[in-house]
């Protein structure tokens, strides 16, 4: 800053001061832009008046040379600014620069005369630091940072900064302009759910050891493919306790176990957690995705093989384990038997048993065992008594008896019919078949209430053992009624439930008697049936030994059906009803899009876009300089919106009008549903244009582009 007098008697009454009020360094422009400003001061009495006319004050800033008429007046005791600007100057190429500053003001009004003024300014330094690049590439492989060396004096280091991690990954040491890091595998902690992540470098410029300039690029990363979680093992058990408890490390028996795959021994990999769990048996459409592991019950047998992995939180999946493991058969208990008196007096009972039991052998041994026990009861009698003779047998190393004979214990009454009951149980469950004993045979019996005929007399007027014959109109192998015969095959099982048979039938192409049965769907393992996983009822209607008619229900009551002809061809099965939970609900069609040029559409040629996206149309206007050359009101305009774009009410399109830094106004631009455009504007000058209008449209939507 300077403050000098103006030359004449007056001198030291009014004063001129120059001086810069700052410098704003440009780097990029290897420049500093410099302020300037000049103004007069009043001391004591000094003072100038108006209408004199103005003086020409003459500037040199750095060799930029400069004119600018300006009025002196100015009051007593005041300060008052004349000039000021902003002048950028350019550095030397090394970055210094130092300037001259001066000015002369001539007046020459009354007593003053001129003022010259005149420093010498030295600005900052501009050093021109290096500039690197941005770098990217995989955790654990090597890669080249590099820098653009604007001096062979410059040396460099690289900070790293990636989430939590930041280093100077060089060291004490420097480079000249290139360094090979190898991104170490510890920031693959930084990314636990990601399998790219983004960091920054910093390039930092050294010259005769002190730091000049810092450059900031991105810095981008990737896992490697090698970095996933591991399954080191995994366990497969069987829930089903029972089951669990009588067979060894990776042995099943089919439809009873309840598999559960155990997947704690997965583990992440640098900081990732495990997200997700499958397991799968191979081959077959038994899986889990759950961490309980829950696979459930099979229905297979023989050897098979589990395959199980985990994925953590980046995505990544583990390599497969696998384990092998084996299903036992199972079938239920098995009985059926005979019973006959034996004895002098026919007091005794013989039963000739036939029984089976699915073995389950492990390591040599039969696991499972079959006991065999009866109960008795008088005929029409529901009180039992269990029987505790020979018959009864616990078998642990046989699995089947065949035609095996052996008493009940205890004597029962010849003139008595007895119900039996055999009961086949193994470790799991049992089964039982039902046998009525009749009283001991005879010719014929009599009491006071009635005749028995082939056995003694227990119930009616007429106790029959054997075929019955009266007039050819009545025979007992078959009952005939009228001389026509009664059918005898139950649709039902004999307590008028639906016969279950999930577990013993699974090809539907084997149910041919006409019946109701409760079978399995695809997921039981059920063969030839209607496209379900579901069980549900079966219903079969035979015409005769050929033809028939299927239908299926499920348990959500979707219902197929097919006929076997008389060809013995089946045809393919048919849905006839689909429940309203399964019917999928189409996905919405996205919207039609369309999105063109519309320009020679817009009145006064201003570039714009159209965009129709269902029925929403947008027309945007970016920032473009143009002139509107008079004033409008509402007017309108030759251009139109074509067909396929126009709104359903009159929209307004506010365009923004800018000059520089100054904003100008708007003009307004009327979209009519006939398709018509019309303008109000007041500026005329030129000016920056700028809008964006979205509006609703019914319009048919474009065919073409």
């Amino acid at each position: 800053m300077v403050v000098v007098n103006f030359s004449g008697p007056w001198a030291g009454d009014v004063q001129l001061e120059l001086w810069s009020d700052w410098q704003a360094s440009k780097p990029e422009q290897n420049a500093t832009l410099v302020n300037v400003q000049v103004r007069l001061l009043s001391s004591g009495g000094g003072q100038i008046f108006s209408g004199n006319g103005t003086r020409r004050l003459w500037l040199n800033v750095g060799g930029i040379e400069e004119h600018y008429d300006i009025d002196p007046v100015i009051g007593k005791n005041q300060k008052r600014a004349i000039f000021g600007k902003d002048y950028l100057i350019p550095h030397n190429p090394d970055g210094t620069k130092t300037i001259t500053v001066s000015c002369e003001y001539p007046i020459n009004l009354g007593g003053y005369g001129t003022a010259k003024a005149q420093f010498t300014l030295k600005l900052n330094d501009i050093l021109k630091y290096s500039k690197g690049k941005d770098v990217s590439g995989t955790i654990g492989s090597p890669v080249t940072l590099s820098v653009d060396r604007n001096d062979s004096r410059y040396i460099h280091s690289v900070e790293v900064w990636f989430g939590d991690w930041r280093q100077n990954i060089n060291g004490d040491s420097k480079f000249v302009s290139t360094y090979n890091w190898t991104p170490p595998m510890e920031l693959c902690n930084q990314m636990p759910n990601s399998v790219k992540g983004n960091g920054s470098v910093t390039y930092i410029t050294y010259q005769n050891g002190k730091e000049i300039g810092r450059d900031k690029k991105n810095l981008t990363l990737t896992v490697p493919e090698s970095v996933k979680p591991t399954l080191s093992a995994f366990t497969v058990r069987d829930t089903n306790t029972a089951v669990n408890n009588l067979l060894g490390e990776n042995k099943f028996v089919s439809v009873l176990s309840n598999l559960k795959v155990d997947f704690s021994k997965g583990t992440g990999a640098y900081g990732s957690t495990i997200s997700s769990y499958s397991a799968t048996i191979v081959g077959k459409p038994n899986s889990t995705y759950d961490e309980n592991g829950i696979i459930g019950s099979i229905e297979m047998v023989g050897a098979a093989v589990v395959e199980a992995t985990v994925t953590d939180s980046r995505g990544r999946t583990s390599e497969p384990k696998r384990v092998n493991i084996e299903f036992l058969d199972y079938f239920l208990p098995q009985i059926s038997f005979e019973a006959k008196r034996v004895g002098t007096n026919g007091e005794q009972i013989q039963v000739i048993r036939n029984a089976k039991v699915a073995p389950l052998p492990f390591n040599g041994s039969q696991r499972n065992t079959m006991q065999i026990s009866f109960k008795t009861a008088p005929f029409g009698s529901n009180t039992f008594t269990e029987n505790t003779g020979l018959a009864n047998t616990l078998f642990t190393t046989m699995s089947q008896i065949t035609n095996s004979a052996a008493n009940l214990d205890g004597t029962f009454s010849s003139g008595s019919s007895y119900v039996i009951i055999g009961t086949a149980r193994d470790k799991f469950t049992s089964s039982e078949f039902r046998v009525e004993v009749p009283t001991r045979s005879v010719l014929m019996s009599m009491d006071q209430t009635g005749v028995g005929i082939g056995k003694i007399r227990e119930r009616g007027v007429l106790d029959v053992a054997g075929d019955v014959y009266s007039s050819g109109t009545m025979n007992m192998n078959g009952i005939r009624v009228a001389n026509k015969n009664i059918q005898q095959y139950p649709l039902t099982a004999l307590d008028g439930r639906i016969q279950d048979v999930r577990l013993s039938r699974k090809d539907y192409n084997t149910f041919t008697e006409t019946g109701l049965y409760m079978v399995y769907g695809k997921d039981g393992g059920a063969k030839n049936g209607p496209d379900t996983k579901k069980h549900g009822l079966l219903e079969v209607y035979a015409l005769n030994h050929r033809e028939l008619f299927q239908r299926f229900m499920d348990d959500r009551l979707n219902t197929w059906v097919r006929w076997r002809d008389w060809g013995n061809t089946w045809t393919d099965w048919e849905q006839t009803y689909v429940c309203k939970a399964d019917v999928p609900v189409p996905e919405p069609e996205p919207p039609k899009f369309i999105h063109k040029d519309f320009t020679n559409n817009m009145p006064y040629k201003l570039p714009s876009s159209i965009t129709r996206s269902g029925d929403l149309v947008t027309i945007h206007t970016p920032r473009t300089i143009a002139t509107i050359t008079q004033r409008l009101e509402n007017s309108i305009t030759p251009e139109t919106i074509p067909v396929g774009f126009r709104p359903t009410n009159v929209a307004t399109m506010i365009l923004a009008l800018n000059e520089s830094a100054n904003f100008l106004g708007n003009a307004m631009y009327y979209f009519y549903p006939d398709g018509s455009i019309r303008i109000t504007t007041g500026i005329t000058k030129t000016a920056v244009y700028t809008g964006t209008i979205t509006y609703i449209t019914t319009d048919p939507f474009p065919t073409t582009k």
